[in-house]
């Protein structure tokens, strides 16, 4: 891995909402009226906070029968796609028994509900982990799925599924961790992901049909990554989750610690991160946590899980 600058000071942040102890927030997608969805593992609900209200969250849905939320996708406007499951952070995972949700938040604000429905089980399924789509096309959504290491697409009107691509820089490593490919994302013709267990950030080119062109290459490797998001530039931002710090790939190869210490808890056990779609907060990159709950900070402290708002708007 090149040398990473550490940015000093860091780039300001703030609290936007600390929920109580103990909260694990896997993941988030921000409607286009600027409010956070939010996926929480130990509690399988999803959650919406308005940064301009943030201390009243509301439960758009408790799921119920499985221990926890992961992945959430914006596939059209207000129409979201969720994995729920069982995973626990002390037993681990239960592989087959994840199910995809759609979850309409159009009536939400006039009714104070949202439309939820099964879309269909994933009975081969690992660990749904990382959403994503491809352009303009709305039939399908990919996830990674982290146990199993591969990219699986779903179809959002019949609900079948099945392994889009799988290579060797998508599987766990055989020792440590069983987390491979995490988060996704599509860009200027490539899919994009990180690894957690072998730390390396890759990407594939896919054509204009979505078929996969070529090899698998590895854009940085011995980084400890989760989830990420792209700045409209082009940087790749990176939330390191145990190691409690945003790092950002930039255009350039170039890593940068922009947010966050390994010993401190500004952004401890971040997990996901995308920017706000407001005129006003574009450059705010909103940032989930699990408050260090899979990995104490200093061997002993936690928190509830947060989000954080990371000030981007100086970053160069």
């Amino acid at each position: 891995m090149a040398q990473t600058l550490v940015l000093n000071p860091p780039l300001p942040s703030h609290l936007v909402h600390q929920f109580p102890l103990p909260t694990f927030i896997e993941n988030l997608a921000i409607r286009s009226n600027g409010q956070i969805l939010i996926t929480v593992v130990n509690t399988a609900s999803l959650v919406l906070v308005d940064p301009s209200n943030p201390s009243t969250p509301i439960v758009v849905h408790k799921f119920e029968g499985v221990l926890a939320v992961t992945g959430v996708i914006e596939v059209e406007h207000d129409v979201f796609y969720i994995a729920a499951g069982n995973f626990d952070l002390m037993k681990g995972n239960e592989s087959g028994s994840y199910s995809i949700w759609k979850v309409d938040m159009g009536s939400f604000e006039k009714e104070g509900q949202s439309k939820v429905e099964k879309l269909c089980d994933l009975t081969n399924a690992g660990l749904p982990n990382g959403f994503e789509t491809l352009s303009n096309d709305k039939s399908f959504f990919l996830f990674a799925d982290s146990e199993v290491g591969a990219l699986v697409k779903v179809d959002v009107i019949t609900g079948a599924s099945e392994v889009w691509v799988q290579v060797d820089e998508m599987k766990c490593s055989p020792e440590g961790l069983k987390i491979g490919i995490n988060g996704i994302k599509y860009r200027d013709g490539y899919v994009y992901w990180t690894n957690t267990s072998k730390q390396l950030f890759c990407r594939i080119k896919i054509d204009d049909h979505g078929k996969i062109v070529g090899e698998a290459e590895i854009v940085t490797k011995d980084i400890l990554v989760d989830d990420f998001v792209f700045d409209k530039k082009g940087n790749a931002w990176m939330m390191t989750h145990s190691n409690n710090t945003v790092v950002v790939v930039k255009t350039d190869g170039s890593l940068v610690t922009a947010a966050g210490e390994l010993n401190e808890m500004t952004v401890a056990g971040g997990t996901a991160g995308q920017f706000g779609r407001r005129e006003d907060d574009q450059h705010i990159l909103y940032v989930t946590t699990t408050g260090a709950l899979s990995a104490p900070v200093g061997g002993d402290k936690v928190e509830g899980g947060k989000i954080v708002a990371i000030d981007t708007s100086k970053f160069e």
